[in-house]
């Protein structure tokens, strides 16, 4: 009894855990942390948050229903990405976002979040972007910043597209799952 107890407490806490990876925080100070993982990551979009006041957003003139994320470099090399945002119906609507980096911890500082450290960015009324991090370091954090500039509900995708290329960078998953349950023995995959 006590087992099954513990195995249901186990998968309960799994799904919790799921649930919050998979979300995204409305201010820098809430980012979320995600990796590509060779695989793609969708998430519900962000549809009535305020942009926060304060570092600078570069090319984004506006920053409507943000979603502040980060990631950790677990090998160096070029990271290219695809963003892609769809309303409920499948439509593609506009996405807009920002990269910073590199940073040894995640950061919302004004002067660490500035041009000098801006890697990405785009304000372009596509439903689809794309964005590489030339030389990514190991070790090191980027910040990022996704907006909903049409404000429909939906979902956003992002996708790491040069995962399987020779000397491509890496980023690390064990931000988003550091749960192990012993020897040889992870949760998350």
């Amino acid at each position: 009894m006590l087992k099954k107890y513990f195995y249901s407490l186990l998968f309960l806490s799994f799904l919790f855990t799921y649930n919050i990876n998979y979300s995204q925080g409305s201010t820098c100070a809430g980012a979320t942390a995600f990796c590509a993982g060779g695989s793609s990551l969708t998430f519900p979009n962000s549809t009535n948050t305020i942009a926060q006041s304060g570092p600078d957003y570069g090319c984004l003139f506006s920053q409507p229903r943000p979603s502040w994320f980060y990631m950790q470099i677990s090998q160096s090399g070029p990271i290219s990405f695809q963003i892609s945002q769809t309303s409920n119906s499948g439509t593609g609507i506009d996405v807009d976002f920002i990269t910073w980096g590199p940073f040894s911890a995640p950061t919302c500082s004004n002067s660490s979040l500035s041009p000098a450290n801006t890697i990405a960015c785009s304000y372009s009324i596509a439903a689809v972007e794309n964005f590489t991090i030339p030389n990514a370091i190991a070790g090191q954090y980027y910040m990022v910043l996704i907006t909903n500039y049409n404000g429909a509900a939906g979902n956003i995708t992002v996708n790491q597209t040069n995962s399987s290329a020779t000397g491509a960078g890496a980023t690390d998953c064990n931000i988003v799952c550091p749960l192990s349950i012993g020897a040889n023995q992870q949760i998350c995959p």
